[in-house]
């Protein structure tokens, strides 16, 4: 958790943490991540949970309760890549 949340150790290696992430978070490698799955990992990364959880609703377009494992991915590197923009990604920042 330190490191996930100090951009200047983390930015360095957010694409394959990103990847590493949305690997083992697709935990019967079905190609899905779900709901429960991802917050399982959110909040042991200690992300604020309704801001997870909104976070989660930007990418379900389709409102399924799933996303497609790659998408987990693209929001953590989006996430560090754009600090103060508006997106999916700047909804893991509560408040």
């Amino acid at each position: 958790a330190q490191i996930v949340h100090s951009m200047p150790r983390f930015k360095p290696f957010a694409k394959a943490r990103a990847d590493a992430v949305d690997r083992f978070t697709d935990l019967d490698a079905d190609g899905w991540i779900t709901r429960a799955d991802y917050m399982t990992v959110m909040l042991a990364a200690r992300f604020d949970e309704a801001a997870a959880q909104a976070a989660f609703d930007a990418m379900d377009t389709n409102h399924e309760g799933r996303i497609p494992a790659g998408r987990f991915a693209q929001l953590i590197t989006e996430f560090y890549d754009s600090i103060g923009a508006a997106g999916a990604a700047q909804r893991l920042v509560a408040g």
